[in-house]
């Protein structure tokens, strides 16, 4: 509040109040002199980020971890989690093994003869069925490459960097869309791969069935049959599995790249909101998000806007089970009667068999890997001294400070957290319906208005409610001076008691 003071009336002019504002903020600073960028604090864990390689070579300062057999993310899609996977997991290939379940048996043929001569099936005949295993399949959905590019305690992002982002992208960052629909994955190019759906095929004559025992026997010479000894081959011609969606759970998320043109700092505006990727616990100013929903335990996904989910984790297995018909019988016996007891199974008969289908994982080759959020810069500042300056009653185009040698009443900002870059912006002076302009020097109703750090050092605040610099990279638990120094105007309007209002504002440098 401001302080009042009571002065008795004359033909002075008479004194203003000065009051202090100290403010947050992570806005950018309105400046006329624009600050040098500072580096960000340093990081526990590397940040990671990604690259298009149709940009060129990864930036300098920037190494890749994707592009060379063994690197973290070579060939590996990324999934969120609340800690890094030391190793990979996941497969992109595998196989089914194929278990038997039943079978029909030989189809009839004509009546054979009696019990002597060659041995042949007879038309109720079953066999034994071995197991089959699958062909490969491959289960990577739909996807995209990216480098996956990291730097330790980076200050900046380089141009046409990609990074994720979960809302409206900040100013100089433009949506990626190159990988809308479809799953991000590392490597060392920028190739798209990966299917909707995979199968397995089972090649034909995977398996031969055994012969059997249920058998004829005869001494004719006009009919044949299939022999008892013949077995089939299974499957008759190369079959495919039931197809099966290849959709791991992902969380839909923007991507963007760095449109600027330049580096954007990473203790700008520009970059809170971003989304990094983490071998270790984020350092301080990040807000890691991979530990909670949507994100936990799902693959990304580019899309026009954040938040949908899908896809499983489930184990599949191709519907569970699979009918295949065998080949005809592999080999006849010849020379039976025309006539007798037994009815043969014909040489072209064929089984059909059913196999159930065992259940296996559905995800890719994958690595956990921690996702934090860049957080708005946090810093505060404050007035450790009474926030008023009274300069007294001064006299036209008279000079007064508030230096020990002056009114000897100083100001002093304490840094609470930091660092921060101090600014300084001033009103123009009122008594309520007249007013002093700012200028670069005093006139008619208008004062030169100036401020410094030291008492050697004053700068004009010439323009009102326009920030000046103040001080640069203020260490926290550091102090400032403030002096302030007047010049009163040439003539004026009123002599009432004027006042200003003065505002420090603190930025992350």
């Amino acid at each position: 509040m401001a302080k009042f003071f009571k002065i008795p009336y004359t033909k002075k002019i008479f004194t203003f109040f000065l009051i202090f504002v100290w403010v947050f903020s992570s806005w950018p600073k309105i400046i006329d002199f624009p600050p040098t960028v500072k580096e960000a604090s340093a990081a526990s864990g590397d940040v990671i980020l990604l690259w298009d390689t149709a940009n060129g070579s990864v930036p300098s300062g920037w190494t890749c971890i994707s592009c060379t057999g063994g690197d973290a993310f070579y060939g590996v899609f990324p999934r969120a989690a609340s800690s890094y996977g030391a190793s990979t997991a996941g497969s992109d290939t595998h196989t089914h093994t194929l278990t038997y379940s039943s079978a029909t048996q030989g189809a009839n043929g004509d009546a054979l003869g009696e019990l002597t001569g060659n041995r042949a099936s007879v038309n109720t005949h079953t066999h034994t069925w071995g197991n089959i295993t699958s062909g490969s399949g491959d289960v990577r959905p739909s996807y995209k490459n990216l480098n996956f590019i990291y730097a330790n305690n980076p200050s900046s992002i380089p141009a046409n960097v990609i990074a994720v982002f979960d809302s409206t992208l900040p100013s100089g960052w433009t949506r990626y869309s190159a990988l809308d629909s479809i799953y991000l994955r590392g490597n060392a190019d920028n190739a798209t791969g990966g299917g909707a759906t995979h199968y397995h095929a089972i090649a034909s004559g995977s398996i031969t069935s055994s012969g059997h025992s249920n058998i004829l026997t005869d001494s004719g010479n006009a009919r044949s049959a299939c022999n008892q000894t013949a077995g089939h081959l299974l499957p008759s011609a190369t079959t495919n599995l039931d197809n099966n969606n290849n959709a791991p759970p992902y969380v839909q998320v923007i991507f963007a790249y760095n449109s600027s043109g330049s580096a954007i700092s990473l203790s700008s505006t520009s970059a809170t909101g971003m989304i990094a990727f983490f071998n270790a616990t984020p350092p301080s100013g990040w807000d890691t998000i991979s530990d909670v929903s949507p994100w936990n335990g799902n693959f990304l996904m580019g899309y026009s806007s954040y938040g949908s989910t899908g896809g499983s984790s489930a184990d599949h297995n191709h519907g569970g089970s699979k009918s295949f018909t065998s080949a005809a019988c592999a080999s006849s016996a010849n020379g039976l009667g025309p006539t007798g007891t037994y009815t043969g199974a014909l040489e072209t008969h064929s089984h059909s068999v059913t196999y159930t289908i065992d259940s296996q994982a559905s995800l890719p080759l994958y690595r956990d890997v921690i996702l934090a959020k860049k957080e708005a810069p946090t810093f505060s500042i404050s007035i450790s001294t009474n926030g008023a300056v009274a300069f007294g009653t001064l006299a036209l185009e008279q000079t007064q400070d508030n230096t020990v040698t002056g009114v000897n009443d100083i100001e002093i900002v304490s840094v609470d957290v930091g660092p921060v870059d101090l600014d300084i912006k001033s009103t123009v002076f009122t008594e309520g319906g007249n007013t002093w302009t700012l200028g670069s020097s005093n006139g008619s109703n208008q004062v030169k208005w100036e401020f410094a750090t030291s008492t050697n050092n004053w700068v004009t605040m010439a323009v009102a409610n326009s920030n000046y610099e103040m001080d640069l990279n203020v260490a926290q638990s550091a102090t400032r001076n403030v002096y302030l120094r007047i010049t009163m105007p040439t003539a004026t309007n009123s002599y009432n008691q004027y006042s200003s209002t003065v505002t420090i504002t603190a930025s992350s440098p």
